[in-house]
């Protein structure tokens, strides 16, 4: 008689969704086994993390490749239990009940999905059940970022560049510590340094991406081996919000200085918070920009922290 495959203990896994890094999760772990055996198991915390960057072609040029890595950030071991009662439905199977204690690195980093960066949390259990095949459940969850390392540079000084027509200031911010649903405040200045017409003035609310090739997760220095150095970064940006504060202004020979309220929300979702890796850096940026013809942008730009929820 031919045996009939045997089919794996369903496996049920409640945890969080969000945590915060730092955090602990406690998850639980509950299954239907039949009654009078062993079981065995663990929970794991998973994490993966893709970047994309530039990698020269054999040809010439370049062309975007990516690095993905999966690790296992920590590990809790089931206590083994045999199970010798029936669980109260009398289907003959018993009902097998834990928790596990898993502690979220500090460092994170915090979940993201931007152009160029994944950063992907899961949690995993896995049973070995006397006489049954192995079984599995798989929860992903969201980690989340107070982002208190990067402290230093919401006091980073502004980035200014008049492109010869404009100087541009970005006045009265409450702080430069952000979340999602922030309202940002505060006046734009503009200083004419010559007359004639400024097309548009705008405010934008921009994530900036940076991949660091050499220390890419899962790529050592250098690229392949017999092939030439590759770009040592990836650059992107994304322009999340903006605001035009004004448009066709004429300026007169007086170049009276102007002053344009501002109020800007940080959307509700982002693709991510601020986060700083040896392999990728996620940056925010609040920037001004008058426009003229002729002329490049004037910009001037001020660093922002956002965290993933409010303090």
């Amino acid at each position: 008689m031919t045996e009939l495959p045997q089919k794996a203990a369903a496996v049920a896994l409640a945890a969080p969704r969000a945590v915060v890094e730092g955090s602990v999760i406690v998850a639980r772990v509950q299954a239907e086994v039949p009654t009078g055996t062993t079981v065995r198991g663990e929970v794991e915390l998973l994490r993966t993390i893709s970047v994309r960057y530039r990698e020269p072609r054999d040809g010439g040029g370049t062309h975007l490749a990516l690095s993905r890595t999966a690790i296992v950030v920590a590990r809790q071991d089931l206590p083994a239990s045999s199970l010798a009662e029936a669980s109260d439905d009398g289907g003959g199977d018993a009902g097998y009940d834990v928790e596990a204690l898993l502690v979220v690195p500090a460092d994170g980093p915090a979940s993201a999905d931007t152009t160029l960066v994944s950063v992907d949390w899961a949690l995993r259990t896995r049973l070995a059940v006397d006489g049954e095949p192995p079984a599995q459940a798989v929860e992903k969850i969201q980690v989340l970022t107070l982002a208190h390392a990067l402290e230093p540079v919401a006091g980073a000084p502004p980035r200014a560049q008049s492109a010869g027509h404009a100087i541009v200031t970005i006045d009265g911010l409450a702080s430069r510590r952000v979340a999602p649903g922030t309202r940002l405040s505060g006046s734009l200045g503009v200083r004419p340094l010559h007359p004639g017409l400024i097309r548009t003035v705008r405010l934008e609310l921009v994530l900036r991406e940076q991949v660091l090739r050499g220390h890419a997760p899962g790529v050592g220095h250098g690229g392949r081996p017999g092939r030439a150095a590759p770009d040592p970064r990836k650059d992107e940006e994304s322009v999340v919000g903006s605001v035009e504060l004004a448009a066709g202004v004429e300026v007169t020979d007086s170049l009276a200085a102007l002053t344009f309220p501002f109020e800007l929300v940080v959307p509700p979702s982002v693709p991510a918070p601020s986060v700083a890796t040896p392999y990728f850096e996620l940056s925010w940026v609040l920037r001004a920009v008058v426009s003229r013809a002729l002329h490049r942008d004037a910009v001037t730009e001020v660093d922002l922290v956002l965290a993933s929820l409010p303090e």
